[in-house]
């Protein structure tokens, strides 16, 4: 019933879900965009640009507020930075469980989007900001207000809706993308790297009798060829693409970059390798690895392929690159990276 892309999103909602921190979960199709913001395990807000109607008219439509209530409102929190929901209520415009309501379901329809299209490249870009609001919602309540909301069936919400169960919702849908992703065997590194540090190990071929090691390379080149070319990834250190089976991979360093490639691509490897053989207690393996060296910050970033398994594209950035911005590009290039996979 579901999409891979649609999987994907569940995948990095788990991921943000979990996160201690919270933050954004980037969805897009082409030109559209979905946002799911995260707070401490809750959803905060959700939209996407295929929303018929902002919150605000949604709630002039449900006959909430006035056109006039709405403009000071908003005025009044670009001036201060006030959170738009809590001014609603401390002037006594509307009730907290009337705006509650209405705000479930303008968050709920956000979720919903993404579901609707064809195919999505997701992401999740990690945030320490703190959310000023006190409206959060369980992701729970908010996958059953979708799946409500789509009583016509024209998603599969309501058809994931009815595998999750009424259980915790968090721990049914761990369960729910765990067995889409299931956890090849392979072979553990004997040594890893301590965080922090670069293993002086070189890269070392982990054979695998169904992976031909030929096309493996061919792919790695294949997907390194997009990062080098605009609008590729700009401002890092080095970036390249690892294979997991069989340790293929290719580097770039920039120019005056003083960083052996082959150390840094085994690392890489060792990563990917401890992510998806040796997942957390949780049962599934992050989308990101991010780990701090000598020489920067390693982003390793996993996707999975056809018929090489699990490849690894790495970025190392210095503190003059942030790692939103780096992301952004990632997911910029992500569309052409899935069609050289295909």
């Amino acid at each position: 019933m579901l999409k891979a892309g649609q999987v994907a999103l569940l995948s990095t909602l788990l991921e943000a879900l979990s996160s201690e921190m919270g933050g954004e979960v980037v969805a897009k199709y082409q030109t559209y965009t979905a946002r799911i913001y995260v707070f401490k395990g809750r959803v905060a807000w959700a939209t996407a640009s295929t929303l018929s109607r902002p919150l605000g008219r949604h709630l002039i439509e449900s006959k909430l507020i006035s056109e006039g209530d709405l403009s000071a409102a908003v005025s009044e929190c670009k001036r201060t930075g006030a959170n738009f929901a809590e001014t609603l209520v401390s002037w006594g415009l509307i009730g907290m469980d009337s705006l509650r309501s209405v705000i479930l379901q303008h968050v709920a329809e956000g979720l919903l989007q993404p579901f609707s299209w064809p195919s999505l490249v997701t992401m999740f870009v990690p945030s320490s900001r703190t959310y000023a609001g006190k409206v959060v919602f369980e992701f729970g309540e908010v996958l059953r207000t979708a799946a409500a909301i789509d009583s016509d069936r024209h998603t599969a919400v309501p058809w994931l809706v009815e595998q999750m169960g009424d259980g915790d919702a968090i721990a049914a849908l761990q369960e729910f993308v765990e067995a889409r992703h299931p956890r090849a065997a392979a072979p553990v590194p004997a040594a890893q790297p301590a965080p922090g540090q670069v293993s002086a190990k070189k890269p070392t071929v982990v054979p695998t009798p169904s992976t031909d090691t030929a096309q493996s390379q061919a792919i790695v080149e294949r997907v390194n060829e997009q990062f080098r070319r605009p609008p590729g990834i700009q401002s890092c250190r080095a970036t390249g693409v690892v294979a997991l089976r069989d340790g293929a991979h290719l580097a770039n360093r920039q120019e005056g970059q003083d960083i052996d490639l082959d150390v840094l691509s085994e690392q890489a490897r060792q990563l990917l390798e401890l992510a998806t053989t040796k997942p957390s207690e949780s049962g599934w393996a992050p989308l990101d690895i991010l780990l701090e060296t000598p020489q920067g910050s390693l982003l390793i970033h996993r996707v999975e392929t056809s018929p090489i398994g699990e490849i690894g594209l790495f970025m190392l950035f210095g503190s003059e690159t942030r790692y939103g911005l780096l992301r952004l590009q990632l997911d910029r290039i992500m569309p052409d990276i899935l069609e050289t996979l295909r």
